[in-house]
């Protein structure tokens, strides 16, 4: 009945919005409406709709010009020289200057977690155009972190990093705001990027917490896209496979070899089972990564035995993935001395039952899938699994203790410079889980990997970080999580952005052709 309800609805979006745009005129009427989970005011996603960022950036991870022209870097890479436009107005008619500039990078930066931060030595101001950048230490990165931050005016932020002046640069001007609502934004007729300026000229954003009022809708019509405001996989694997199936909506995907994480399962490598290697190496092979995919979320993302993507130049390009070969996973797990002595299905090992606690949220109906689909090739091996659903306190608390052996935590993203200072540099459990620090080779090629000044040194350094995480299986690389979004089918042009958190509608325009 669900399925036949929501073709039903989206039959007559399809054939209203296919009408609406035959008419010229409708094009200068035209809304469109983005399902979202966060309010505009708290949400990265919604301000670079307003805000421009200092650089752009393409879906392999290379810096752009936009508010900075040009960049160059010292040799040590401790020290930039930036070259800024003089033509840029915030839309009440406030000119953007060198000024703005400096402190957007002293204060908005810190709002997307950009590593150069905790670097920052000074940014002077050269001349009207120029700046300079000095920071403590090498990072050769600062161009694509310089591509996450916004341009707001001085003071337009809090001691919170919330932002609190929305007069921006960019392609729409916020006209109206209802918290925790909606939002209306218009276009900005003054762009001065006009080679980016959208065509659409309204925009609302409407907030919609609950998974399936969401999907509702956007089979409804009362929004029109789902999955461009939020930096992630934002929509449930089922809603997907309906919708591809239906045929009725129209929806769009990251390059499938331009993903920049993947869905993974971290090992409690510290303490308890999992602190056995050969156990954890028996489950990198034992683990039908295919079928999880084809099973669970209905053959969408692509299955990946890969830690990190490997086409990234701090990615792992020297190790082979993870592969499924169960017999291979019992081989190791006898060589290691697990038996099943007692005939009850159960491996032991050291006198113990081998029982992993598998610690999922139970916010996330997709980790419930993922975990029975889990336990059931963990049998195969004869071997145990507790599933333990929380969320919220409950579960940091399990984080920090250390009280589970695998469970669905944060993955690496790119560039890992910004992982690894997180979880790199030591072997404490926190809010997130276990760092992945595992032991002193791969600490030493971390803190190698910060302070790299060049290409060349990334790679070496990255590649011996890699080494030790692929060799000590320190996690259990799944498939990836590329972005999905799903779109009214009287709209064309969408796409995502090698900034994850900018929504990019420069392209997007009604559809001329019926389809």
């Amino acid at each position: 009945m669900k399925r036949l309800l929501l073709g039903i609805l989206s039959i007559v979006l399809l054939i209203s919005c296919t009408v609406k745009s035959e008419t010229p005129t409708d094009t200068e009427q035209t809304v469109l409406k983005i399902g979202a989970i966060k309010d505009f005011k708290r949400s990265l996603e919604g301000s670079t709709l307003v805000f421009d960022t200092l650089l752009q950036m393409t879906l392999d991870y290379k810096p752009l010009p936009n508010i900075i022209t040009e960049w160059t870097r010292n040799d040590t890479a401790t020290e930039y020289h930036l070259t800024i436009r003089d033509d840029i107005l915030f839309s009440d008619g406030t000119p953007l200057t060198a000024q703005t500039v400096k402190w957007d990078i002293e204060n908005v930066a810190p709002i997307t977690y950009c590593v150069f931060s905790s670097l920052l030595k000074e940014v002077s101001i050269t001349d009207t155009t120029h700046l300079k950048i000095s920071l403590t230490a090498p990072y050769y990165f600062l161009p694509q972190d310089l591509a996450l931050v916004t341009a707001i005016k001085e003071k337009g932020v809090d001691e919170a990093l919330n932002i609190t002046d929305f007069i921006g640069t960019g392609a729409y001007i916020l006209k109206e705001y209802d918290e925790g609502q909606s939002a209306s934004l218009i276009k900005n007729e003054n762009y001065w990027n006009k080679a980016a300026a959208p065509s659409i000229p309204q925009v609302e954003w409407l907030v919609i917490t609950d998974d399936n009022a969401r999907n509702s809708a956007l089979s409804s019509g009362q929004i029109d896209v789902l999955g461009i405001s939020e930096h992630y996989l934002s929509i449930q694997y089922p809603l997907i496979d309906d919708l591809i199936k239906a045929k009725k909506m129209s929806f769009f995907e990251e390059p499938k070899d331009a993903f920049t994480s993947l869905m993974t399962i971290s090992f409690n490598w510290k303490e308890g089972f999992c602190s056995d290697k050969a156990l954890r190496e028996a489950l990198e092979y034992g683990i039908n990564r295919q079928a999880l995919v084809d099973t669970v979320f209905f053959g969408i993302p692509q299955a990946s035995g890969h830690q990190f993507n490997p086409a990234f130049t701090d990615g792992p390009q020297n190790e082979k993935p993870y592969t499924y070969n169960p017999e291979f996973s019992k081989t190791l797990l006898a060589e290691a001395g697990y038996r099943d002595s007692d005939n009850d299905g159960v491996l032991e090992k050291d006198g113990k039952k081998v029982s992993l606690k598998f610690l999922i949220s139970s916010k996330e109906d997709y980790q419930g899938d993922l975990a029975v689909f889990v336990k059931s090739e963990l049998h195969k091996l004869r071997i145990d699994c507790e599933i333990i659903q929380v969320t919220g306190e409950t579960m940091r608390e399990h984080f920090k203790t250390g009280n589970y052996d695998l469970a669905v935590s944060h993955p690496w993203y790119e560039p890992i410079i910004g992982t690894v200072t997180y979880f790199g540099f030591d072997d404490n459990y926190t809010d997130y889980g276990l760092s992945y620090a595992i032991n002193t080779k791969s600490v030493e090629a971390a803190r190698a990997l910060v302070e790299s000044a060049t290409e060349e040194q990334i790679k070496t350094y990255a590649g011996a970080l890699w080494k030790e995480q692929y060799e000590q299986c320190v996690t259990l690389p799944l498939c990836t999580s590329s972005r999905m979004a799903i779109f009214n089918p009287c709209f064309e042009g969408f796409r995502f952005n090698g900034n994850v958190y900018r929504i990019d509608l420069s392209g997007v325009k009604l559809r001329t052709e019926k389809r």
